[in-house]
């Protein structure tokens, strides 16, 4: 088993990851103190996510492509898209920055000054662009992520700050969420901007990192961070989309937890490192409804394959 232990001062929290069997766990018994075991079904193989790469589109693909680009362009007018239509399409209404960006990346012009919803595209830079978002090598992904996500006040720079930081895991947080609106009111981003600018021993808030350096973040801690771009971005393109190894999936813990205060929120930082941290968790045991015996843990755990998160507060 692989653990994974997170210690605090009055805290410290574990679970178990693996397959899942059928099990039956006893009748509870309530205690004050709180301890959890879970375990995520998720499956047991790794990617190697930086030698993925894809070829271009299929033919059913391309008729897709062709299908969004006709419901977002001005009627009339050739190469030439409505903003508001294409917010319909790819936009997300928690974060309303994100179509704007896009639309820039796509068009390769700034237009965010412009008060017209008409925006010069052509339908071979759209096919082009919307490749190079969810088809291209896990380094270009993460460029274009870098530089969706870049505040205005680091725009056109080769840096990115803590605000720039905390859009990064607001969209991969909001892109792997499949309902229609995306609710992040609980999601503590800065949190996990902070970590980032802390590894590099950079505590003040107004600190930047530059593309290379994050780059290297993304290399040890967050190895799947590109695949949430992949993901939203193929699932708004394609009819045929399903979830494969190479999206990015939230962990999702089924049991409720009296540690975890926003389940998926507070286990996206590992999902972003390993794809057995994604997907389904099962908690194993709780010590508010199965008591403090340590024969009653061991019966609960035992027979689960796979690794695992201990929680302790």
């Amino acid at each position: 088993w692989f653990h994974c232990i997170l210690e605090s001062d009055r805290t410290i929290q574990s679970f178990a990851m693996g397959k899942v069997h059928s099990k039956k766990i006893t009748n509870p018994t309530s205690t004050p103190s709180k301890t959890e075991i879970s375990n995520a079904g998720q499956t047991d193989q790794v990617i190697d996510s930086h030698e993925l790469a894809f070829g271009s589109f299929s033919s059913d693909e391309i008729n897709d492509l062709r299908n969004i680009y006709a419901s977002i362009k001005t009627k009339g007018k050739k190469n030439v898209i409505d903003r508001n239509l294409f917010f319909g399409a790819f936009g997300m209404e928690s974060l309303g920055w994100f179509s704007s960006r896009l639309i820039k990346f796509l068009s390769q012009k700034d237009d965010s000054a412009n008060d017209s919803n008409q925006i010069s595209l052509s339908f071979e830079r759209f096919v082009q662009g919307i490749e190079q978002c969810c088809r291209s090598k896990r380094s270009q992904a993460l460029q274009i992520i870098f530089q969706i996500c870049q505040t205005e006040s680091k725009d056109e720079s080769d840096l990115i700050d803590l605000g720039g930081l905390e859009r990064i895991f607001c969209f991969v947080y909001t892109a792997a969420l499949t309902e229609k609106t995306a609710e992040i009111s609980h999601f503590d981003s800065k949190k996990l901007a902070m970590s980032v600018l802390n590894s590099f021993n950079l505590s003040d808030e107004s600190s930047s990192i530059s593309q290379k350096q994050f780059s290297n973040w993304c290399s040890e801690k967050g190895l799947l961070l590109h695949c949430a771009l992949w993901t939203y971005i193929e699932r708004k393109c394609f009819s045929s989309f399903k979830l494969s190894d190479k999206d990015f999936i939230l962990p999702h813990l089924i049991q409720s937890s009296s540690i975890l205060q926003s389940k998926e929120a507070d286990l996206i930082g590992l999902s972003l490192y390993s794809k057995v941290f994604q997907g389904k968790w099962w908690r194993l045991y709780t010590s508010d409804e199965d008591g403090l015996s340590f024969n009653r843990l061991c019966h609960n755990v035992m027979g689960y394959g796979g690794p695992t998160l201990i929680l302790i507060r």
